[in-house]
């Protein structure tokens, strides 16, 4: 009995001991499975990464071409020194020999060397002297990897558009917009090495995937033609800042957009980060006169103004016991409807204002885009600013019908007076016209899915018929351009405090318009920001500038012109005297005798000292003449300069220069100063004109 007994209990033993067995069998059986069948490549790779070095390989960042396929920005191809410090075998002495070369810090590049890492950049980028003399070194763990480098071969051209980038990515402008589709994907070289960190025969090579080609509607001719005029007016007119944007009326393709001052975005470092801005973006300012368009376009589409309506303007017109006045001191009398916008009269348009009421005209400035961002395929777009309808009181739709009180964004301004030149269409403004990959697949293309029909069809054309007859009759006549029509508008707005109420010697003049006014093709924005000189005044400066630039972009675009074309006069302009060294009271009486309005600024019966358009300006009868006095003698020998030399120097600087000696300066060329004309030294009347060659 206990003999069978103690049997049974062996073979259970037995039995348990070998289901035990089993079990731990398939246990190690299952692991071994789970690690060879699914985990196999997770220990190919760590075995590999035991074994196996890895150098990254950057790809070739992406180019940007304009709408004719001429290249932007691009790369050029350029050497990185890099380091295997497990190969390394006196870091000390290899740091020594390489800081002269590398220019860095012995002892922070040995800190580099020293790091526990598979690999380490020393220093990106370097020039190809640079990498010939740590080549010659021959120094063991010490690699030269091949990267590219961003080459912007038209140097500071389209700078605010492109922006810039860094090493690995983007920066600014189109640059950071499309970082991601611009960066492409990383490849690398991969050397074996032996159980002690040391490299052996054999690298493999995985090239890398270059990013995407991004092709703009921006034309680089347009976008030359833009910038060469900008560069000239904001030197002569010694401005804080000039800015233009030209766009397809049709598209909403934005064929050119310039801002100065600019930066070189192949040395972007070397710049104040303020220039990095898109003014052209960013910027919000009240848009003054140009504002007027929208207004006249509620206005005719309402249907509440008639070519029978007359609008009496005295010189001023109270609202709520507020005193709004118009520029031209007397006022325009009575004008019709196309008058009161040829003469840009505030009086008038508040009147039209108050027909309108403020739901409806609010309800045409949200319809006009000016209450939201234009969503432009670039970064940093700044936001008008507008009365909310609730806030919006007597006056501040008085103010708002002129233009004043509003900020908008040039981008704003651009879109609105396309919508008006399309037939009543608005369209999104864009840079980007499509994607490219790198086997020259087209992957994006822009196509407008939120036009919209602002007016109709009648009321555009009707705008474009005003406009057309403010350059032909009224304050744009220096737009005027021989052979096409032009249509357009000035605008001259006073710069608001911070605080509130308005600087008086702080403006920003500008000019909007469309050619050919009878089917427009193009659209033009330009504005100078605190011109300082002649004028201040949209009609005076910005007009010829829309002028000189309209001009040559039609020529480009071989737009036909045309022989009967309606042509300005200019009957009733004549020069403005010099006054400098006259009393108050002899200055007036000589511009009253020429038909100008004085304005005053100083001592009442004081000498004058600067005056506002400068002498020989060539001034519409009836406008004003701004003359400042002070208590000083009469001696006319303190109103003669010496011409300061400034040969060497650059448009601004050169026209700075002037600008502090007294003198006015006309440029001819671009580039540096080579001649002058009169001469340094010689002995000239205060604000007379010294032009400059420039040669680049």
């Amino acid at each position: 009995m206990s003999s069978g007994m103690t049997s049974s209990k062996h073979r259970k033993r037995i039995l348990f001991l070998m289901v035990v067995f089993l079990l731990l069998t398939i246990v190690m059986i299952s692991r071994l499975a789970y690690w060879q069948i699914y985990k196999s490549s997770w220990l190919e790779e760590r075995a590999s990464s035991q074994w196996v070095l890895s150098v990254p390989v950057s790809p070739r960042r992406g180019n940007i071409i304009d709408a004719k396929q001429r290249t932007l920005a691009m790369n050029k191809n350029a050497d990185t020194i890099a380091a295997i410090p497990k190969q390394i075998v006196n870091a000390q002495a290899a740091a020594k020999v390489l800081a002269p070369i590398l220019s860095i810090d012995e002892e922070t590049l040995y800190s580099k060397l020293s790091v526990n890492k598979s690999q380490i950049y020393l220093k990106r980028l370097v020039d190809p002297e640079v990498s010939a003399k740590v080549r010659e070194q021959n120094l063991q763990g010490i690699i030269i990897v091949k990267e590219s480098k961003r080459f912007y071969p038209n140097v500071s051209l389209a700078s605010h558009v492109l922006g810039f980038s860094g090493i690995d990515k983007g920066w600014s402008g189109l640059e950071l917009k499309y970082d991601e589709l611009l960066q492409g994907n990383k490849g690398a070289m991969r050397f074996g090495t032996d159980d002690e960190g040391q490299k052996t025969n054999g690298v493999e090579y995985i090239r890398p995937e270059d990013g995407n080609t991004i092709e703009l509607t921006i034309d680089i001719a347009i976008q030359s033609i833009m910038e060469l005029a900008l560069e000239k007016t904001y030197a002569t007119h010694n401005a804080d800042g000039v800015m233009a944007i030209a766009m397809d009326v049709k598209t909403g393709g934005i064929l050119a957009m310039a801002g100065k001052p600019d930066f070189d975005p192949n040395s972007y470092g070397e710049y104040d980060e303020k220039l990095w801005r898109n003014p052209v973006v960013s910027d919000v300012f009240e848009p003054g006169s140009t504002f007027k368009i929208i207004t006249m376009a509620a206005a005719l589409e309402e249907g509440i103004v008639s070519k029978n309506d007359r609008f009496y303007d005295p010189g001023y017109i109270k609202v709520s016991g507020v005193t709004l006045h118009c520029w031209k001191s007397g006022g325009h009398g009575s004008q019709n409807y196309e008058e009161i916008i040829q003469n840009s009269c505030n009086p008038g348009f508040v009147l039209l204002g108050q027909r309108l009421g403020a739901e409806r005209l609010h309800k045409y400035i949200t319809d006009f885009g000016f209450t939201q961002k234009t969503k432009v395929d670039l970064p940093g777009e700044g936001s008008g600013i507008m009365f909310e309808l609730e806030k919006m009181g007597p006056v501040e739709l008085a103010t708002t019908a002129f233009g004043q009180g509003p900020a908008v964004t040039p981008l704003q301004q651009i879109r609105a007076i396309s919508a008006i030149a399309n037939k009543g269409l608005m369209t999104t403004p864009h840079v980007v016209n499509k994607v490219i990959d790198k086997d020259n697949n087209v992957i994006y293309e822009f196509k407008d899915e939120n036009k919209t029909q602002v007016v109709s069809t009648n009321t555009a054309e009707e705008v474009c018929r005003l406009l057309e007859s403010v350059v032909v009759k009224g304050t744009g006549k220096l737009a005027f351009i021989e052979g096409y029509r032009i249509g357009g508008k000035t605008g001259t707005a006073q710069v608001a405090k911070p605080g509130g109420g308005y600087y008086s010697d702080n403006f920003v003049a500008s000019f909007i318009g469309m050619a050919p006014a009878d089917d427009p093709q193009i659209a033009l924005f330009v504005a100078i920001r605190n011109p300082k000189g002649s004028s201040h005044q949209g009609g005076r400066i910005a007009a010829p500038l829309f002028g000189e630039m309209m001009r040559d972009i039609l020529r480009y675009m071989d737009v036909p012109t045309q022989l009967t074309t309606e042509k300005p006069s200019f009957d009733n302009y004549v020069a403005v005297p010099d006054l400098l060294g006259l009393t108050a009271e002899k200055a007036a009486a000589q511009l009253w005798a020429k038909g100008f309005i004085t304005e005053r600024d100083g001592i009442a019966n004081g000498v004058v000292v600067s005056q506002t358009p400068a002498p020989g300006v060539k001034l519409e009868i009836g406008q004003k003449v701004v003359i400042k006095t002070t208590s000083q003698s009469g001696n006319s020998e303190s109103f003669d300069v010496t011409v300061p030399d400034v040969k060497g120097l650059s448009l601004k600087q050169a026209s700075m220069k002037l600008g502090e000696a007294g003198l006015r300066i006309e440029i001819d060329g671009s580039g540096v100063a080579v001649s002058q004309d009169p001469k340094p030294g010689e002995v000239v009347r205060k604000l007379s004109i010294v032009t400059v060659k420039f040669k680049k």
